[in-house]
């Protein structure tokens, strides 16, 4: 997001979250993301986008805090513990979920993940090829992070 405008991806990730609210799906929408390559955050350019098509500010919840998808998924879980929410929705791309959802439930969470992506959809091959490639290193690094996250937590509480 050099430009503080939304990639084609996030977008359709916003698009498909309103649409999930509109449905009923969901009474809230939390929206991770912090400041990675704009002074705008992630979180607050999806927000200004979810209001554009008619979610209510107060039905939107915002991390701005987060850089990678592990902290998404602790803050996030931090937002859904303080308003005792156990389930969630959880939108990204397909190439993205199995990662997602995995943090979500090892931190107890119930999520239920929503591609907004259809397959390939417009991408490049090339494209979709490496960012699905790209998952497998991510995961194992996320999973070598959860062990030092749980073990960090585990002599934390210990004294």
């Amino acid at each position: 997001m050099p430009s503080g405008r939304p990639t084609q991806q996030l977008y359709n990730r916003v698009i498909k979250s309103v649409s999930l609210y509109n449905l009923g799906y969901a009474k809230h929408i939390i929206m991770a993301g912090g400041i990675a390559q704009s002074l705008t955050s992630e979180a607050k350019v999806m927000k200004s986008i979810a209001v554009e098509y008619g979610v209510p500010e107060n039905s939107i919840i915002t991390d701005e805090l987060s850089l990678n998808t592990f902290e998404n998924a602790v803050n996030s879980v931090d937002i859904m513990n303080t308003h005792k929410w156990n389930s969630a929705i959880l939108v990204s791309d397909s190439y993205h979920l199995t990662r997602a959802i995995l943090l979500f439930r090892v931190f107890g969470k119930s999520v239920i993940g929503m591609s907004q992506d259809e397959g390939r959809g417009n991408i490049n091959k090339w494209v979709w090829c490496y960012y699905h490639l790209k998952e497998t290193p991510a995961t194992l690094w996320c999973i070598i992070k959860l062990l030092f996250y749980n073990i960090e937590n585990l002599i934390n509480r210990a004294f």
